[in-house]
């Protein structure tokens, strides 16, 4: 039962990033400021990677790593911008899929890179720089982050 409630979020969540996402990066600079914003635990936003481990990524990683281009792909369906929330793979091999979203279709997409390294290398960088300390942070759900820029 837990498993479900935990899915169910995971899908609400992907809904309202894919319904907000021009929002949440028109005001990336807010997000990047404000620390409850920052680190809004997304379900499933994380990278993992054998033989290293599962890091989470909170919204504000997410965000710069979509600003950089490192969590972008092409949508298979219509071309467009996917924006990827979560990745798995080998170090050793390379081989990876990433869980990402289509606004314009709306959908979820799954997909690969050329190598898990072009995922892995850059989203490690930031969980070093901001979330290595594991300190709990207080943050917002991502509906009350959505709610706060809507009113901001």
């Amino acid at each position: 039962m837990g498993n479900e409630i935990q899915q169910e979020r995971s899908v609400d969540e992907l809904q309202m990033l894919m319904d907000n996402i021009e929002l949440l990066l028109a005001n990336r600079l807010t997000v990047y400021e404000k620390e409850k914003l920052f680190y809004c635990k997304i379900e499933d936003g994380n990278i993992g990677a054998l033989p290293a481990g599962v890091f989470v990524l909170p919204l504000g990683v997410l965000i710069k790593l979509w600003e950089s281009g490192d969590f972008l792909a092409k949508c298979p369906d219509c071309g467009n911008t996917v924006y990827i929330i979560s990745a798995v793979g080998s170090m050793g091999s390379g081989s990876n899929q990433y869980k990402a979203f289509c606004p314009k279709c709306s959908k979820k997409v799954i997909g690969r890179k050329k190598n898990m390294i072009l995922l892995w290398k850059p989203s490690l960088d930031l969980y070093v720089e901001y979330c290595e300390d594991k300190q709990q942070r207080e943050s917002l759900s991502l509906s009350e982050v959505i709610e706060y820029l809507k009113n901001a």
